[in-house]
């Protein structure tokens, strides 16, 4: 029955990918942008779930307010989506002219003195726009860590559009070894790292709230000695991207427990200083704060 299910499913994700082959990419975005708004307004898919982040995040906020961030939310979801379906279309020159790097020579710098670069990123913007912003742009290859989709057949259609400009992908479920041998010949690894982590792992504050994080950005850098680079490419009203370049400072500490817990806050507080400056383009829908208070008993 699952397969049969998958094979469905594959067909209408062929369906979808077919009719936005014949569009242009303005049209696509406003494809996208409709489907956002009908998918906020009508399926209402985790719209609660959305409403109540942001109420946590901004409670100052009024809630005419949270209802038009949330809806431009899900209008910047499904074109980040909808544009890495279109990127089996997309050329190197759509990158150049569409993609803005001002910063990349901070990122040069670091991937020339070979000890690795663990690029940190999240889902705001048009995070699957990196990968080929950094080959087009600044000439790396990267390595990006990846969640393989339950259906196989459309992972191997998303795997292939997400290396089709030379980067390469590394499962999440390979473990650490790789992303330390990658690392350790200097390579860089993309790691988005925005999503909530088992309620045992580490906590920081997010928000103004303590969160379980994953640790695993911070170990990398601090075992093997790799910068930690935030890179977030943010959609601007004119349909380009600016691609935020920052460095974490990492330096001043040495592998430890503390250590990694003052990386990995010094990287949360990054990651919400942008959604800060950005909110509407960040992934509220995720239940990022669902296993707050499950640690100390207070949920």
């Amino acid at each position: 029955m699952g397969s049969v299910l998958h094979s469905l499913e594959f067909a209408m994700y062929r369906i979808l990918c077919r009719i936005l082959e014949r569009l242009s990419l303005e049209r696509v975005r406003k494809t996208a942008r409709a489907l956002g708004r009908f998918v906020y307004r009508t399926l209402k898919y985790r719209k609660s779930v959305t409403l109540g982040n942001l109420a946590r995040a901004f409670p100052a906020m009024s809630e005419d307010q949270r209802e038009q961030l949330a809806r431009r939310a899900y209008e910047n979801i499904a074109t980040t989506l909808m544009e890495l379906l279109y990127f089996r279309r997309l050329e190197d020159a759509d990158i150049r002219r569409t993609v803005r790097f001002p910063n990349a020579d901070l990122l040069l710098r670091r991937m020339r003195e070979r000890k690795g670069v663990v690029i940190l990123t999240a889902h705001i913007g048009s995070w699957e726009m990196i990968p080929p912003a950094l080959r087009v742009i600044a000439g790396v290859n990267c390595v990006a860590m990846y969640k393989p989709q339950t259906n196989r057949l459309i992972d191997r259609d998303i795997y292939a559009l997400r290396t089709r400009f030379g980067s390469r992908l590394v499962s999440m479920g390979a473990g650490a070894r790789e992303v330390f041998r990658l690392l350790s010949e200097g390579e860089a690894v993309v790691v988005a790292a925005d999503q909530s982590a088992p309620k045992e792992s580490i906590h920081g504050k997010f928000f103004g709230t303590d969160v379980p994080v994953f640790q695993g950005p911070a170990v990398f850098c601090l075992k093997t000695g790799a910068a930690m680079i935030a890179l977030y490419a943010v959609r601007q009203s004119d349909g380009t991207y600016e691609i935020l370049c920052n460095e974490i400072t990492t330096g001043d500490l040495s592998y430890g427990e503390e250590a990694v817990k003052e990386l990995t806050q010094r990287h949360l507080l990054e990651t919400e200083r942008v959604i800060r400056a950005y909110p509407d383009q960040w992934m509220w829908m995720h239940r990022r704060w669902k296993h707050v208070g499950e640690a100390d008993g207070s949920h």
